[in-house]
Parts: C-alpha cells; structure tokens; sequence
C-alpha cells in the first residue's frame, strides 16, 4: 500500500479514536452522575477525579477529530507551534497558589488542580519548545501533531497499561513463590495479610516501609515499567513514521507532543488527599512531565537517525538512555514514598530526595535545550 493509502487510513483512525475519547468521556460522566443519584452509595470521592479527564477526554477528542477530518479533506495544516509559553506557566503558578491557600478539603479546588496541573505544564513544555524549532527546516504540522496524540493516546497507553497489568502480576506471583518455598515463608506471608488487610494500614503508607514491599516496588517501577513505557512511545512515533519519514525537527515534535500527552495522562489520574499536598505533588508531576517529554524526545531523534538517517544503533542508544533515565525518576518516587509515610522522622532524607527530582528536572530540560537547538 502506498502512502497515500496509508495516510487515509491512519486519519480515519483519528476520526475513530477523537470521537471515542469525547464520547466516551460524555457517556462516563453522565453513567457515574446517573448512579450518584440512583444508588444509596456516595461516588462523591469518584466524580471529581473523573470530571477532570472527561473534559480533557473531549477537549482532545473534538481537536483529533477536527484534525482528522482535515486531513481527510486535504486541507493544510499550519506548522504546529503554540503560543503562549509564560501564561501557562503563570496560570499553573497562580492555581498552585490559589489551592495553597484554600481550605485542606476543598473538593472543587482538588478537581481543578487536578486539571491544571495535567494540563497547564505540557502546554507551556510544548509552547517554550516548539518555539526554538520554528527556524528548522521540516516543521511538524498541527495534523501529524494530533496524529501523534492521538496514536499516543490509543496505541501507547494501551501497550503501557497491558503490559504493566502483566508485570505487576508476574512480579507478585514470583515474589510469593519464593517468599512460600522459603523457610518460614509462609508465616511471614499469612503476616503480612493479616497486617494489610485493614484499608486504614494501606491508607497510611505503612506498607511502605517494610523492606518486600520496597523491593517490589523498585523492581517494577525502577526496571520493569521505564522500559515498557519508553517502548510504548518509540512504538507510537515509528507508526507515524510508517506514513512519513520524519525531518529531524518534526521528530522532536512528534517526541514532545508523545511525553506531553503521557504525561497529562498519569497526571489526570494522580490522587491529591488535600490541597496542600496536591500543590506539592501537581508540582513533583511537572517534573515527570519535563522526564516524559525529554525520555520520547531522546527516542524520537534516534528514530529519525534510523528512519532518516539509516543510523539504526543511535535509536537504540537513545532508547537505551531513555529508559536508564526514566528508571532514575522512578527510583527516587520509590525511594521518596516511605519517607513520605514515616513524617517528620524523616524530613532531612525528604529534602534531599526533592533535590534529587530537581536535578533530574532540571537535567530533561536541559537535554530538551540541547535537542532543540537551532541547526543551519
């Protein structure tokens, strides 16, 4: 099949996934209300959280869809840069000091820093970025950036979830094995299920800090998952890459509009307990968003040197390096969570991990600076 062909399949695709995404969101939204009101059950603990993504999930499924359609009227697509790169920097800064100040409780503050917080970093990640490839020669357009969301959305997230379901079970299966088969095994495990098996000790995060369930977790979140979710996203850019064989700044375009969607993603479904805490952790996930949007955009320019360049080893060090530096956030998030858990006993040790997600930050910005750099 030629391109062409291929082109018209993939916006019919769009077409499919824009109109999933917004109504399934609407149906969503109207079955969890619909339920509030019918059922002597309270789904008020529910309905914040999944009011935010359902106007996320429309908002980004009326734009893929438009796009799609677009495309498949072959109309131009302006070259994508988005505007705008302090006020949304501002505004993330003034809703994360509006929620400071407002009452621990307040579930409407949650809900709309929930929102915010998805939305308002990747938008200026996005704007400060594509602004510094507006002189390259080869610019993405705003259609293979919506078809870049849109696969990433769909075909990444997908992977990521299916996969890291597999994991979770295969590491806990095989953590019980040779924890029943040991010596003493079984006692520890009949232990530990009477311990956890009250919601306010899980609750509490002091499951965090028995020395198992750590290892557990540094194993899956440290090693399993980066390199899951980091083929997830060179697997989403080299099937737009089928269609087209990328520019150099149109693949570090498809990166960061890739780490930009994962990341308002996880952030969409991130739990705040209190305002307070929520302006700390909405600040900690624009930290991962920046990790996101610099792990995809590193795959994306070795995938244009394979795919462009017919440099196959340079995607496969770039993978390489992203994994390693997404396995690095990850095991300073693990490491932070039972300091975390155990309060004020720990607060020097706190301090120093959140040095440590400053610098990783601060290190995929500058990588971004770096990839981004105007070339002659």
């Amino acid at each position: 099949m030629n391109r062409d062909g291929l082109k018209t399949i993939g916006f019919v695709l769009m077409a499919l996934v824009g109109g999933a995404a917004a109504l399934l969101s609407l149906l969503g939204i109207a079955t969890l209300s619909l339920f509030s009101a019918l059922l002597p059950m309270s789904l008020d603990e529910v309905l914040p959280t999944y009011i935010g993504v359902a106007v996320l999930g429309v908002a980004f499924g009326a734009w893929t869809l438009a796009n799609a359609i677009m495309g498949l009227m072959k109309r131009p697509s302006r070259p994508f840069h988005l505007p705008g790169g302090w006020v949304w920097v501002a505004g993330f800064a003034a809703a994360i000091g509006v929620l400071l100040a407002a009452a621990p409780t307040d579930t409407a503050g949650l809900t709309l820093l929930r929102l915010l917080a998805a939305l308002l970093p990747a938008l200026a990640v996005l704007s400060f970025f594509t602004r510094r490839l507006s002189s390259a020669p080869g610019l993405a357009s705003w259609r293979q950036a919506a078809a870049q969301a849109s696969v990433t959305a769909s075909v990444t997230m997908s992977w990521s979830f299916l996969w890291e379901i597999v994991a979770v079970a295969a590491v806990l299966i095989g953590a019980g094995v040779v924890i029943g088969v040991s010596p003493g095994g079984l006692e520890s495990l009949e232990e530990w299920s009477q311990r956890f098996s009250d919601p306010l000790a899980l609750q509490g995060g002091e499951f965090l800090l028995e020395p198992g369930v750590l290892a557990i977790l540094l194993a899956l979140s440290a090693g399993v998952i980066p390199i899951i979710e980091e083929t997830g996203k060179a697997l989403g850019m080299g099937m737009l890459a089928l269609v087209r064989r990328p520019t150099r700044a149109q693949a570090i375009a498809w990166g960061l509009v890739t780490g930009a969607v994962f990341g308002v993603l996880e952030a969409s479904f991130t739990q705040y307990p209190n305002t307070q805490t929520g302006a700390m952790l909405a600040v900690l996930r624009a930290g991962a968003l920046l990790m996101h949007c610099c792990t995809a955009t590193m795959t994306a320019v070795g995938l244009y040197e394979w795919v462009s360049q017919r440099r196959p080893r340079w995607f496969f060090v770039s993978l390489g390096l992203s994994i390693g530096l997404h396995a690095a956030w990850n095991a300073v998030a693990v490491a932070f969570a039972p300091l975390s858990a155990a309060g004020s006993r720990w607060v020097p040790g706190q301090m120093l991990l959140l040095g440590m997600f400053a610098i990783l930050s601060g290190g995929a910005a500058f990588i971004l600076v770096l990839l981004t750099k105007p070339r002659n």
